[in-house]
């Protein structure tokens, strides 16, 4: 089971990304949230990675198809 502290943090992070989304620069959002840049561009990379890995896992041509 995901542990509450985890999903806490994993959450935020996607709420950053849309604040990013948002506002249309990360800049901007690092100042809103006293935050460095460098910090939130690695988040979005890690983000993007993640993101790619579930679209990976969702691919249906990966999967055996059951016919």
């Amino acid at each position: 089971m995901i542990n509450s502290q985890w999903k806490a943090l994993h959450l935020g992070r996607w709420e950053l990304l849309f604040k990013i989304m948002d506002e249309g620069s990360i800049t901007r959002v690092a100042d809103i949230e006293n935050l460095q840049r460098s910090q939130l561009s690695r988040m979005v990379s890690g983000l993007e990675e993640e993101l790619g890995k579930l679209c990976k896992m969702l691919d249906s041509s990966q999967w055996p198809l059951e016919t």
